[in-house]
């Protein structure tokens, strides 16, 4: 069971219409996040990545295998970006 929270110092999220851009203010870099990715970020904080691909699954009656690579991989860019951390 996989839960991130979102690094709140030096983060910045504006809406822009389905979007969410986020700025990292510390490193300078700035996410624009679509639906989806918009879907994943604002349910970070209170579910873990399981249950993130449910709702995907569910809302776009997507293939779950699929679902489960692309949430990884998107989840690790956040990492990577320095958006999110492990929870523990």
């Amino acid at each position: 069971m996989n839960q991130y929270e979102h690094k709140h110092q030096d983060i910045t999220v504006t809406e822009e219409e389905e979007n969410l851009i986020v700025f990292n203010l510390r490193n300078g870099t700035v996410s624009r996040l679509n639906s989806i990715g918009k879907m994943i970020w604002t349910n970070i904080p209170d579910k873990n990545i399981d249950e993130i691909i449910d709702l995907i699954v569910e809302k776009y009656d997507a293939e779950r295998e699929q679902v489960n690579k692309d949430v990884k991989k998107f989840v690790d860019g956040l990492i990577n970006a320095d958006l999110i951390v492990a929870k523990h």
